[in-house]
């Protein structure tokens, strides 16, 4: 028994006449036959008592009418319901993103997300980018945030947004008052970096090992704000996601300077598991994070 089936039989006992119900559903009278007698041999008992010039409804026809018509009514209220959800949707949504991340890049876009879908219960959490992996492979969490996302077959990875790596110092080093500096400027200069295990200070590391360039490290936080808080005093200088000292920036707490001769960006991706059916939660971020990447999962989905 399926739906088309339900509808005919509806449609026949209004009508009365295989070939106008046949019209109604683009089907032929002989089609319309084949298809009620199939509904009739699955419950077992005759629903239309059939005449040439009219097609009457059986005892049991008339018993089951109002089945019928019941459950075509339910499945349009249900049709209903999902269109409106997807207008506004409802749902449990449960996302990762490393903590500078999650502190200093998605507030803005999750203020957004709420205040479009209020209806979604949010959960954040911030952790370590290897566990955000293994959450998201084991199915603890819906959607991650992560800088320079590692390529892995089972996690599907859409781009979030690029951050510029910049130098950083205290309003009373040497270097805030120059218009810009070169790496070979670097050498032997104190520094307070994240350290190696961190993607991001890892990133940072190579890129002045592949320039020939070595910092004379002093101090490693995984923290940007102890790292930000070291930077203020004056003695050190570090290298940040140029999202992280916004704030600072604008207080003239830190400076930013120019180095002319480096070029080193910073990229974000969203992450999912693979081959799991995506809910409407989950479309709405990514349809905020990333709007034009929405548009293709959601293309992708169909």
């Amino acid at each position: 028994m399926d739906i088309e089936q339900l509808k005919l039989f509806v449609d026949l006992a209004h009508v009365k006449n295989f070939t106008r119900a046949g019209r109604n559903n683009f089907l032929t009278q002989p089609a319309v036959s084949r298809r009620i007698q199939q509904l009739e041999a699955e419950l077992g008992a005759r629903l239309f008592e059939r005449s040439r010039r009219r097609v009457l409804l059986s005892e049991n026809g008339r018993l089951f009418l109002p089945y019928a018509r019941d459950v075509l009514a339910r499945l349009e209220e249900a049709r209903q319901q999902m269109q409106e959800s997807e207008k506004k949707p409802v749902g449990r949504l449960r996302l990762a993103a490393s903590p500078s991340i999650g502190l200093y890049m998605l507030p803005s876009y999750l203020r957004k997300f709420i205040r479009l879908y209020p209806k979604i219960e949010l959960h954040v959490e911030y952790d370590l980018p290897d566990n955000i992996y293994s959450k998201i492979a084991g199915g603890e969490i819906d959607l991650g945030v992560v800088a320079y996302p590692v390529g892995k077959p089972e996690v599907v990875t859409l781009p979030f947004v690029t951050d510029t790596i910049v130098l950083i110092c205290g309003p009373k080093h040497p270097f805030a008052k120059r218009p810009n500096v070169h790496l070979q400027d670097l050498h032997g200069q104190p520094f307070v970096l994240l350290p190696e295990r961190v993607p991001t200070g890892k990133a940072i590391r190579q890129a002045l090992r592949r320039m020939g360039v070595k910092l004379e490290v002093r101090m490693e936080y995984d923290n940007f704000e102890l790292i930000k808080r070291t930077v203020e005093l004056g003695a050190t200088l570090s290298l940040v996601p140029r999202g992280v000292v916004d704030t600072e920036i604008r207080s003239n707490t830190l400076r930013c300077v120019k180095v002319s001769d480096f070029h080193f960006n910073r990229p974000m991706a969203i992450i999912y598991r693979k081959r799991r059916i995506l809910t409407t939660p989950m479309r709405a971020l990514i349809g905020v994070l990333n709007p034009a990447e929405a548009a293709q999962v959601a293309r992708k989905a169909l």
